[in-house]
């Protein structure tokens, strides 16, 4: 066995093993690729190391996009749920407190749930140190309504 091939030899047992650290059916494919051109190598199918490395990148390509998928289908994984954490809104219609003037052309901060959070309003400005209601919430930031005055 020449040097090559042991060197091929041993980074596709390397790459293989490492699936076990680094999961996601990628590294595996690597692994085996390196295998592949280290029996091209012992066979004489391959000659020289600019040989090797091009039939390494061709080949493990090649296994990733043709296996990868069909053996995350045959692979027995957990149940995964998804959970939309917004769906109760259980903070909708609460009373928060203004901690930077919010104006309908420029986002504030409010303080909520022991953090401030970005707040935009489509009606008037709120100016710091007021309260004001929940009333939806867009990506990260929540959209404040003024409490009517009674």
């Amino acid at each position: 066995m020449s040097g090559w091939t042991l060197f091929w030899t041993l980074l596709g047992l390397i790459l293989m093993l490492l699936e076990f650290v680094l999961p996601g059916l990628v590294v595996i494919f690597l692994g085996f690729g390196a295998l592949l051109v280290s029996l091209g190598l012992y066979a004489g199918w391959i000659e020289g190391w600019m040989q090797a490395l091009l039939s390494w990148f061709v080949v493990s390509t090649l296994l990733v996009l043709m296996l990868r998928e069909l053996l995350l289908k045959l692979a027995p994984t957990g149940e995964v749920s998804k959970v939309e954490l917004d769906r109760d809104q259980d903070w909708q219609g609460q009373v928060v407190a203004v901690v930077e003037e919010i104006s309908p052309g420029a986002p504030g901060r409010i303080s909520f749930q022991d953090s401030t959070w970005t707040a935009i309003s489509e009606g008037e400005t709120i100016p710091q140190g007021a309260r004001a209601q929940l009333l939806e919430k867009r990506g990260m930031a929540f959209v404040v309504g003024v409490i009517s005055k009674k």
